[in-house]
């Protein structure tokens, strides 16, 4: 079950150059805003995803050695919906601004969850 939580941490990762690459974009003004939302989808369903198998591995009694490794999982699924939610009556070009920056957190994030997981 790790190599699978692993794959689906590598997805997340994924998922978050996504949604940094769609933010950026509509703040420059080169996408709309269904982009970027689809971009969000893709973050949250891989963050999402990997979020899962680390439970199971809770559950299984495999636990990550460090515990903020959990807060980490949250962070990147709460962040960028909280962001969306809360930049929902801004212009496209705002919200990418937002998105971009709520993506370069969770890069570090990302980084950061490689560096506790075991």
């Amino acid at each position: 079950m790790t190599d699978v939580h692993v794959v689906l941490a590598w997805a997340a990762a994924a998922g978050i150059a996504a949604l940094f690459v769609a933010g950026l974009a509509a703040a420059l003004g080169a996408t709309s805003r269904g982009w970027l939302d689809r971009a969000i989808l893709l973050q949250l369903g891989t963050a999402s995803a990997a979020s899962v198998g680390g439970a199971v591995l809770i559950a299984m009694g495999r636990g990550p050695s460090d515990p903020l490794h959990v807060l980490y999982g949250a962070v990147l699924v709460v962040g960028p919906l909280a962001t969306r939610y809360l930049a929902r009556q801004e212009g496209t070009g705002r919200i990418g601004a937002a998105m971009t920056l709520v993506a370069a957190i969770g890069a570090g994030v990302v980084l950061r969850s490689f560096m506790t997981g075991s």
